[in-house]
């Protein structure tokens, strides 16, 4: 938004960003939006659509959304949105550059959404984990002698622990 001139310091602006279904051109969706950034630095974003979650009742939705600004060290301003949800109570309030849409738009962490690479980073140490668990579950590891490479390799790794 800051790329296509919406969120700028000192402005009032309203407007709906629109998205497309790439092969028939028919619109999805939009969101229609209020940008006030008149004060020093900070703002709000009101944020106004319609929710239908595939039922027949949709919900007409309208709220604010804050805006704050940062400094870089090496000059210029950033644009920051703060998390207008609450999750178990308690208002977010997290400074994001992205808010996520579900019925209502947040963080990531507020949606439970995480990076794919983050969950694959991770699949090899389970991975590893869970044969050292199992050979040491059944009397220890196979006879390097007799052993796969892949073999050798995971008890490299495991007595590296």
């Amino acid at each position: 938004m800051v790329r296509k001139g919406i969120i700028a310091p000192g402005v009032w602006r309203a407007g709906s960003l629109k998205w497309s279904d790439p092969d028939t051109g028919e619109e999805r969706s939009s969101i229609g939006y209020i940008v006030d950034t008149r004060e020093n630095d900070t703002g709000t974003m009101r944020l106004h659509y319609t929710h239908m979650p595939g039922e027949p009742e949709e919900a007409k939705l309208d709220y604010p959304v804050r805006l704050v600004t940062t400094r870089p060290h090496l000059g210029g301003m950033r644009w920051w949105f703060i998390c207008p949800l609450v999750v178990s109570g308690r208002p977010c309030r997290r400074r994001v550059a992205k808010l996520y849409s579900r019925k209502y738009y947040g963080c990531r962490t507020c949606h439970g959404l995480v990076y794919r690479s983050s969950q694959e980073a991770h699949q090899r140490d389970r991975v590893d984990s869970m044969l050292h668990k199992m050979w040491l579950a059944h009397g220890g590891f196979p006879d390097p002698a007799s052993a796969t490479p892949a073999e050798l390799l995971l008890m490299l790794r495991a007595v590296d622990r």
